[in-house]
């Protein structure tokens, strides 16, 4: 899974290394894989990373409309760390996820770092 490494790549080549990340992550069972619209990677500024790093799972839904609802962090994850990737979530968008050719929900595990390299 791509990090939130400043310098390494730009945020624009963040948010589609992360868009195919997730759409090769697309349960089988779907007709097709995810498509996403709209992923933006988290915004993990210089000041944050100074004191936050390190990696969170987070576990979310894909409903039959294309957005991202049910965010749900692993207990033991950084909270600033969660928040980050919860307040990005919040801003994605997929084409709608079809099974058997009708809108469903999907589940998803997203692991994701958030480094300084």
């Amino acid at each position: 899974m791509p990090s939130a490494a400043e310098g390494e790549f730009s945020p624009s080549e963040v948010d589609r290394l992360l868009a195919k990340e997730i759409e090769k992550l697309s349960p089988p069972s779907l007709d097709k894989p995810l498509k996403a619209i709209t992923v933006l990677a988290p915004d993990y500024p210089h000041w944050i990373s100074r004191v936050h790093s390190g990696s969170v799972l987070i576990r979310f839904t894909i409903n039959p409309q294309g957005l991202v609802t049910g965010v749900t962090p692993r207990p033991d994850d950084n909270p600033e760390l969660v928040r980050l990737m919860t307040e990005a979530l919040e801003t994605w968008r997929f084409e709608p996820p079809l099974r058997d050719g009708k809108p469903t929900s999907v589940r998803m595990n997203l692991p994701f770092r958030f480094a300084v390299q």
